[in-house]
């Protein structure tokens, strides 16, 4: 959802370390 919206806007990078923390991290 809210995460593979911010994967495709920021980047596959974004979405490793979003996932697993499940915080709003930007590499």
């Amino acid at each position: 959802m809210f995460i593979k919206k911010i994967g495709i806007d920021l980047g596959t990078t974004t979405v490793l370390v979003y996932v697993p923390k499940r915080g709003i991290v930007m590499n």
